[in-house]
């Protein structure tokens, strides 16, 4: 799916897509026009560098710790090839060509056959996709869905290996929903595999940096997520807790949520439902238009993230501790009725986890309890009491933040 490019520094420094440097990398067994190139890029003999504010001087997007100029991304450790036939039959045939052209051809590049592949893709038809690391490895797993294919009571393929069909759509008549993550969900190196391919979630990253340092921050809000992969243990740990805290863990999910909507947004999915957790709601809303996504809203939640933070470290939210519990809520507070000044349910995600708020002098005897009667339960690294009665006191800057929008 990837169209690899040659690319240029534009005004900003950054590498930008050069279409008179296009390479096309369709290979000899299909060859069509790239039809995906404008969301595919790489960085084949491109220095890569430090991009910085020129009215603060500030660097943005640390690029060493994205790709270096060897290009660690001109090789994926597995690439995904879909072929298709008009019907079952046709999509044997096809698969017999491919193996044939592949008998003839040993030495040709995955990542160009690949693209070749799943760009000359037409809608409907009968589908079959498969994994592979090697031009070995795609023939033996071609074999097989061909043995598999002519069995006529073969109604599917899901082999974990990499090989993957089915006779009929999953949900011919469902709908395509999209769910934003909230904090919690971001880690080290978020997203860092997409930003030298495509130019919109390069373009939110720096939007997000360029904003954040405009508002105070120190260092742009990329530089908490970005880490080399080289960086020492001690240095991962402390950026570990560095991204848990609150005005961080807030900007670098929303950052992530938006970058990734855009992605999605331009390779043509258009979602019938939106639905999000928690601070995710924020991207929900504007994917939705309820909001107009621009540098206002970015800096309102980044500004409310600090605010927060602030509260936090000079003690005004108080610490407790959150515990994931693999039972239903009702049930869980029966068994921790002695308990129930020292804990509360937080998040009743599905009728078998529910997220408990636990004040840390008690968290021992409600583990304890739980565990006794053969319930899992995990402690979440957080220690503020999200979606309780604990932190309405806290919200009245969010309240705020609503109606400025």
């Amino acid at each position: 799916m990837r169209g690899h490019h040659r690319r240029r520094r534009g005004a900003t420094g950054l590498p930008t897509p050069d279409n008179a440097q296009r390479r096309d990398r369709s290979c000899a067994f299909n060859r069509r026009p790239p039809a995906m190139t404008r969301m595919s890029y790489n960085t084949h003999g491109t220095q890569v560098g430090n991009v910085s504010d020129g009215a603060t001087g500030a660097m943005l997007v640390p690029l060493a710790t994205v790709a270096d100029a060897s290009g660690p991304y001109l090789r994926w450790e597995t690439e995904v090839f879909v072929l298709r036939g008009d019907d079952r039959t046709a999509l044997r045939q096809r698969l017999q060509t491919l193996a044939d052209f592949l008998a003839q051809h040993p030495a040709i590049a995955l990542k160009d056959l690949a693209f070749t592949l799943n760009t000359a893709l037409t809608p409907g038809g009968s589908r079959l996709a498969v994994v592979a690391e090697s031009v070995e490895t795609l023939r033996a797993r071609l074999g097989r869905a061909a043995e598999r294919l002519a069995d006529p009571h073969c109604k599917q393929i899901k082999d974990t290996r990499g090989i993957y069909y089915f006779d009929e759509p999953l949900h011919p008549q469902g709908k395509l929903a999209l769910l934003f993550p909230g904090e919690g969900g971001q880690y080290l190196n978020m997203l860092r595999d997409l930003l030298p391919h495509f130019p919109e979630v390069r373009a939110h990253f720096e939007q997000c940096d360029r904003l954040s340092v405009q508002g105070g921050r120190p260092k742009p809000i990329s530089q908490a997520v970005l880490l080399p992969e080289a960086a020492p243990a001690e240095e991962r740990q402390q950026a570990e807790r560095e991204l848990w805290r609150l005005d961080n863990a807030i900007a670098a999910i929303l950052m992530a949520d938006w970058s990734l909507y855009e992605l999605l947004h331009n390779l043509g999915l258009r979602p019938d439902v939106l639905a999000s957790h928690s601070a995710g709601e924020f991207s929900a809303l504007t994917a939705a238009g309820c909001f107009e996504h621009n540098d206002t809203l970015i800096t309102e939640l980044f500004a409310l993230g600090r605010l927060l933070r602030r509260q936090e470290d000079e003690g005004e939210i108080p610490e407790y501790v959150l515990l994931a519990v693999s039972a239903e809520s009702d049930a869980i507070m029966k068994v921790l009725a002695p308990q129930q000044d020292a804990v509360c349910v937080a998040m009743n995600n599905c009728p078998h986890q529910t997220v408990l708020a636990c004040l840390p002098s008690a968290i021992a005897v409600v583990e304890k309890e739980l565990t006794a009667r053969g319930i899992i339960c995990e402690r979440l690294p957080f220690s503020r009491p999200y979606h309780t009665p604990l932190f309405e006191p806290f919200l009245a800057p969010v309240a705020k933040l609503y109606q400025t929008l």
